[in-house]
């Protein structure tokens, strides 16, 4: 699967794309929303994205709903360590909030658990952390 990942803190970026990349996964990394939409604009929709939420520039908010507009059965995972940001995650079109830093298993659970609902059709909204 081909993930977006957006982070702005450089030690996550890392550690985040060597889980995904151990996971299989293809990874296109950038270190704020602005580089993230250049990304959308030039390459496409990829088939799911771990967006963090205070980027710079842009934050993870605008990327989600940009990604999701571009396309709907995108996987959109959300990652932050604020809190209240869940409804505006929601309302973006994110699929899962999850909590950061986090462990492997909290980020690739759920990447993996949505590919497969959306791969079977049918949109399954939850937050979890």
């Amino acid at each position: 699967m081909r993930v977006l990942l957006a982070e702005d803190f450089a030690p996550l970026r890392l550690l985040y794309g060597i889980w995904l990349r151990s996971d299989g996964h293809e990874v296109v990394s950038c270190a704020d929303g602005r580089a993230a939409l250049a990304v959308l604009e030039q390459e496409g929709a990829p088939d799911a994205a771990v967006l963090d939420v205070g980027m710079p520039i842009v934050d993870g908010i605008e990327v989600c709903r940009a990604l999701r507009a571009l396309d709907p059965d995108a996987v959109i995972l959300v990652q932050t360590s604020l809190d209240g940001v869940r409804e505006a995650a929601d309302e973006a079109g994110a699929d899962r909030v999850i909590a950061k830093p986090g462990s492997p298993d909290d980020l690739l659970r759920p990447l993996r658990e949505l590919s497969r609902q959306k791969s079977g059709g049918g949109r399954i909204r939850t937050s979890v952390g």
